[in-house]
Parts: structure tokens; sequence; C-alpha cells
């Protein structure tokens, strides 16, 4: 159907197009007669040439009108009139058009609201009991919705919650169980019409039962999960396997769980998704049950005090010692968080605040914090001031200090400001508390205070790992602190994943992946429980391929220390590299990163692998496109771009993709895409050059190389086969020197082939 935009249907004047589905478009317009603005929805013309619809719809729309529930839009009319315009007419001419004239709603759907992380617990509780109260009204007057989903919930700018479409979502189409339509989720009834969209439609409505209220009940329960996770319950690479999980799977609970301020939800929800109707709730009692849990969580945050500590300003007169705020900030959260008698927001989920305009009390109130923490450093030289207050959410100052020492006095500092604050909030500070709080500064692990103003320096520069001007800083920064403490834990871990890293990404020389296990594996006998450790051991398996061994580690470091995103992106990159690939773990872990951090560029990439695995392409295009409107200059969110033209069999935009390459150019895992890239293209000479090189150049990932379809044509070569052999990686010293001499042999052309280098070398 054309734009009707700036045409008039009768007296209402169209202002601008709203959206598009199934049933029809929707305009914003004028209701000139009244002088009020409405929603204009105009139906297609298959459905406006069927009477029996055009009753049915009129039937439904006095049904809903009877309602006259504030969480429903409200219909005002079902109508019909040629649309004219002074420009032109579309179609012919004074063709009646059939259109619903309903309340407009300012504000945004759910499906705009709901991240990769979901949506904050007070929403999905608030939202989840308004959209059930609105059911319990409807299915009082025995009116069913039959396609409640994100998309058909609108909150309002005030806060308002409005629920959308009730029992219009249904047309004349295809046969029993069919699916057709221009929507290949959107699933038809053997009566013929839309009972639901696919990923919210309940057992009975895949198996052609009529639908009932229960079956609005589940696909809240599919809404509120989805709110809670960020994902919906049930997922599928087609529609069969997802409607077979519907039918028969149990959704991740533990993923609603992992956000404790949402535990008590799961109890619900096991209910609301029962595979029975005659087991579901009513819907009433879903609102009443979600209500409770709204009180409870506003009550908890009431008995527990909450706060969070925004960024520091940096007050230095040249402006420099940002790192140095950031690494006072990470201190304060590090002590506060390891007091269970406060709840205390991560500092990834507050950096979005900085030099931001808000009022304090907006950014509390977005927290859904008691408190906040704010503060300010000037260093010149070895002299700091340091300024911080805290506050109450209503803006009232309930503490505030300036403290005029010098560096070495620094961890002195951040232990008195993290008592002053606990007990500002009327927290009592006994002897486990006050050991907990100095367990958690970094005077546990150095005494040196350079030594930890060059690991926070070194910190800095760690932003991305295809920069070698700044893995270089950054080396330059961990090697001083530890030249001053050699057994700087963190300072050991920092170092050693960077070295893993360089060796992944830039250069795999055998000795830089053997300094990192050394330092790793040092930072872990002297910190045991330092999450940072794990995670540096877990990159070094990474490198060598061992994503198995790499993911115990990370999900270690993520026990450790729940609120790192670091440990969650990396475990994602893990599962999504290990064979076969856990890809709905990785998109958990991914997902809970994003929640913790979401700037977090590489956690949006490592999304965007694991939905590839899922054979969700468009969903993971989208994330990986967002990763590079984060940082346009990452590259590796195009890895991600080129799997998925691969996959599409769109070779050349899975080219274009490759040659935007820079930096990563000619790591081994693009060299191993590009392989893939030119055997599909059939260009089997050139694939097996770049999967010799990406060998040469350390690759290993054997069990990757055997089972990529793309690369079949290629295993069946009998003259390729020995690339396909597995390939033991050894970091003994021999084995290194044989390594090392073997690259040189085989860079003077002593020997004709890979394999005479792995013969050769005890590679093979």
């Amino acid at each position: 159907m054309d734009d009707l935009s700036g045409g008039t249907l009768a007296h209402y004047q169209l202002l601008g197009r709203l959206g598009a589905g199934g049933m029809g478009v929707v305009y914003l317009a004028q209701d000139e007669r009244l002088g009020r603005r409405v929603a204009i929805k105009v139906l297609p013309p298959d459905l406006a040439a069927d009477p029996e619809r055009i009753a049915r719809l009129g039937a439904e729309a006095r049904a809903l009108a009877a309602v006259d529930h504030p969480g429903i839009v409200t219909i005002h009319a079902v109508e019909e009139a040629p649309w004219s315009s002074a420009v032109a007419t579309p179609g012919e001419a004074g063709e009646p058009l059939h259109f619903l004239v309903m309340e407009a709603v300012e504000g945004r759907t759910l499906a705009e609201l709901i991240t990769a992380t979901g949506v904050p617990a007070e929403m999905v509780t608030r939202v989840g009991a308004a959209v059930a109260e609105a059911l319990a009204a409807a299915h009082a007057r025995g009116v069913v919705h039959r396609d409640l989903k994100p998309s058909n919930v609108m909150v309002a700018t005030d806060g308002r919650v409005k629920v959308l479409d009730f029992g219009l979502a249904k047309r004349a189409a295809a046969p029993s169980g069919e699916l057709g339509g221009d929507d290949p989720t959107v699933a038809q009834t053997q009566a013929g019409w839309i009972a639901g969209t696919l990923p919210y439609m309940a057992p009975e409505q895949l198996c052609g039962a009529p639908v009932t209220p229960a079956t609005d009940v589940f696909a809240l329960g599919v809404l509120l999960y989805e709110m809670a996770c960020g994902r919906r319950p049930f997922l599928g690479p087609a529609l069969a396997v997802l409607a077979g999980a519907i039918l028969h799977d149990e959704p991740d609970w533990g993923e609603v769980s992992s956000r404790r301020e949402l535990a008590g939800l799961v109890p619900l929800l096991r209910d609301l998704l029962a595979k029975r109707p005659k087991d579901r709730p009513e819907a009433a009692e879903a609102a009443r049950r979600l209500l409770r849990l709204h009180e409870s969580e506003r009550e908890a945050e009431v008995a527990v005090p909450s706060l969070a500590v925004l960024p520091f300003a940096d007050l230095s007169p040249d402006r420099d010692q940002r790192y140095f705020c950031d690494g006072l900030v990470d201190e304060l959260l590090t002590a506060l968080t390891a007091l269970p008698e406060l709840r205390v927001v991560s500092r990834t989920s507050v950096a979005r605040f900085r030099d931001t305009t808000l009022d304090p009390r907006e950014i509390a109130e977005q927290l859904g914090v008691g408190h906040l923490v704010e503060g300010s450093v000037r260093r010149a030289g070895d002299r700091l001031r340091v300024g911080v207050h805290l506050a109450s959410s209503e803006g009232f100052q309930l503490w505030s200090e300036r403290y005029e020492r010098d560096l070495d006095d620094v961890f002195a500092v951040q232990e008195e400001i993290a008592e002053r604050i606990v007990e500002a909030l009327a927290v009592s500070l006994g002897p486990k508390q006050r050991q907990a709080l100095a367990r958690a500064s970094h005077r546990a692990y150095t005494r040196d205070t350079r030594a930890y103003d060059a690991y926070l320096r070194g910190r800095a520069f760690l932003t991305a790992f295809d920069r070698d001007d700044r893995l270089a800083a950054a080396r330059v920064q961990f090697e001083t602190a530890l030249a001053r403490d050699p057994e700087y834990a963190p300072a050991l871990a920092a170092l050693a994943r960077l070295e893993a890293e360089t060796y992944r990404n830039s250069r795999p020389e055998p000795e830089i992946l053997e300094s990192a296990d050394e330092l790793a594996r040092r930072a872990l006998a002297l910190a045991p429980d330092l999450a940072e450790a794990h995670t540096a051991l877990g990159k070094v398996l990474g490198a060598r391929y061992d994503y198995a061994g790499a993911a115990e580690r990370f999900r270690r470091a993520a026990d450790l220390q729940p609120d790192d995103p670091v440990a969650w992106d990396e475990l994602s990159w893990a599962l999504g590299y290990r064979q076969p690939p856990e890809p709905v773990e990785a998109e958990r872990a991914a997902r809970e990163a994003i929640r913790l951090q979401p700037s977090m560029v590489g956690a949006h990439y490592h999304l965007s692998r694991a939905l590839i695995f899922q054979g969700r392409l468009d969903e993971a295009e989208a994330s990986a496109r967002h990763a590079l409107e984060l940082d346009p200059s990452l590259e590796f969110p195009r890895l991600g771009l080129t799997q998925i033209a691969l996959i599409r069999r769109d070779l050349p935009a899975a080219r274009a993709e490759l040659e935007r390459l820079d930096r990563i150019a000619s790591i081994p895992v693009v060299l191993v895409l590009r392989a893939m890239v030119e055997a599909a293209a059939g260009n089997d000479n050139r694939a097996l050059h770049h999967l010799e090189t990406a060998v040469e150049r350390g690759y290993r990932d054997v069990p990757f190389l055997l089972q990529s379809p793309d690369l079949a044509r290629l295993r069946e070569r009998s003259d390729l086969g020995s690339l396909f052999e597995p390939v033991k990686y050894e970091s003994s010293p021999d084995a290194l020197e044989r390594g090392r001499r073997g690259r040189e042999q085989y860079a003077k052309g002593e020997y004709t082939s890979l394999e005479d280098v792995k013969k050769q070398n005890g590679l093979a």
C-alpha cells in the first residue's frame, strides 16, 4: 500500500506514517471535527474485500469498546471512506478504504525498549502487571488478544502502559497449520485466521486448538521472559525447530534467576509457560503476583542501602588523570561491593553518565538507587586533592570530605573514603566488614603506589587489542609496575593477557605465548582468587586453541567477580570457538557482558557470532553492525559480517568485508576465513594458500578445519590430507626451538612444503 500521508480520509488528516503490519498501515492523524490526534489503521485491500471479515472487525471493535480499560488502547470507530489528496490518488479513483480509528499514544513499544540484556527489573514487574491487568479486563468481557508481543505493547512517555491490537490480529489466509504471509514467524489456524506470532504462540495454538484466555497468558510469560533476559525463552534456527522448542523444551530459568532482583519471578514464569492451558493461572492472578513482586522490590530497595559511584571528575591542570580517576572509582566499588549489607551498581552501568548534564536526582532514578557518590581528583606531581561527597536520591548531602595527600597515601585515602561512606549509610562496620574492605583494596596486592599508578596507566591503554601502538604503551606501563614490584599479581595478569592477545592477533611467536603462560601462572600462584588471573590464563589457553580449557577459566573468573564484563565476554568468545560450539551459552554470556557494559564492542561482536551459530542471521548482522557503530575503527565485527555473507552465499559482500580489513588482515583466523570464501567460490588453490599460511603462522584449530562445511571439498582431495591431520601444540623448550628453527628454514626455502616443516620438526 502506498504512503497516504498528507491526504485525508473523511474528516481525518493523515499527518504521517507510524508503522505497518499484517493488519495494515498505521498513521498519525488529526480529527478535524473534534480537534484531537488519533491513530488510523488502514486495512489492506485483501481484508477490505471480504464482507465477512469487515463484519468481524466491526463486532470485535464493539466488544473492545465495551472493555473500557485504561491499559487497552481505545478503538473509536470502524469507518469507510475514499482517500483524497491534492497531489494524487493511489489505485482507482474514488476507491473506498476501510480503516480503524484508535486512540493515539505517544511513546515507544516494548520492542523498541527491550535491549540485548532486557529491561530494568522494576520495568519488568511494573509493565508486566499492567499488561496482565489489561488482559484480565479483556478476558472478563470474552475478548482474547491472540497476538500479544512486544510490538503490541506501548509504554507512553508518562509511564502508562497500553496494549494495542486486541482481538484484531486475524485474517483470512492459508490452510490449517500452514505458515504464510510476509512474516515467516506468523502462523495461522485451521479456521484460516491468524492466531499469533510464532515465537509467542502457546502449544495449543501450534496444535490447531481454539485460542482461549490461557493462550494470552502463555504469551504474557514469553513477554516477561524477554523483558527479563533480552531474548525469548524458546529459540530455533528454523520454524520447525522453534515450534518443537515451544511444544517440548523448558526455558533456561537460570538466565532469569541470574538477575538476583528477578529471582522471585521464576515461579510465576514456570506457571505462565506451562505446556497445558489448565496449568496456567488466570491473567488476574498473574497481575496480583506481579504487583506483589513489584512491591517487594521497592521494599527491598528501602531496606538495603543502594548506591552508585559516578565517574570522578579530573580537575588536574593538564586533564590527564582520567585513568587515575577511574582507578580510584574501581577501588571504591570493589571495597563497597565486598559488603553484602550494600547494593552497589557496577561501574560499567554508570559509565554512561560521565560528563552528563542530568540532575543527580534523575540519575538516581534511572539507576534505581537511593544514594549517589560523586567526586573529583586534582593531581599535581605527587600531590593529590580528592573531594568526595555522598548524597541521597532527593539531593540531600549526607557526607562530604576533602583529602590533601601524597600519592604514597592513596591506598589509605581509598580505604578511608569507603569507611566514611559506609558509616554515613548507617551500616555497622564490625571486624568482619573492616577485613572485607582491606582485602578488597589493591593494598592486598602491592604496597608500592608507583607500581599501582603504572598499572592504572597501562590498563587505560587496553581498549583495543588490535592497536599495536596502544599495546606497546600498555606493555611499557605493566613492565614498569613489575620492575617496582615483581609480585604485583594484577599487573602480572594484565601483562599476560596482553601477551596472549599479541600472539593471537599480531605476532604468533611461540616465545610470546610462553611468556604469557608464565606470567598468568605466576599471578594465579600469588592470588588464586584474582579473577583477572584466571581470565589471563584463559586467554593463553584460547591462544593455544584449547577453548574448552579457556571456557573453564573464564567461568571461574565470572564466579569470582560476577560484575566483570570482561570475564563474561571472554566466556562467550571461548564457547563460540570451541568445537562443537555452545551457541546458546555463548549468547547468554555475551548478553550478560552487554548488560554490565552496554558499550563493550567485543561483546556485541561475540553476541553476533553466537547468533550466527543458531542461524539467526538478521539478529547477528544487527549485533555486528551495532558493534561497528560503537567503534568504527574496530575491525573484528567485520569478520562476523563476512561469515553472514558467506552463509548467505553472497560472496561479493563477503569479499568486500575482507577488503575493509587493515590491521588484522593477515592474522591466522582471518586467513582461514579467506580460505573459506575462496573455497566457496571454487578457487581451491587460493584457499589452500591461505590455509597453509594460517598454519604457518600458528593456526592450530584443527577441529574447526575438519568440520567446516566450506572446506569439505578440500578435505576430499587426497593431496591436501596432510594439512588436516591433527597438529600438536607443544610448549616445551625443545618444541619451541624446533618450531623457531623450522620457520627460519621454511623462510629460507630449505623446505619445499609445509608438510616437510611439520615432519622435520615434530609438529605432525
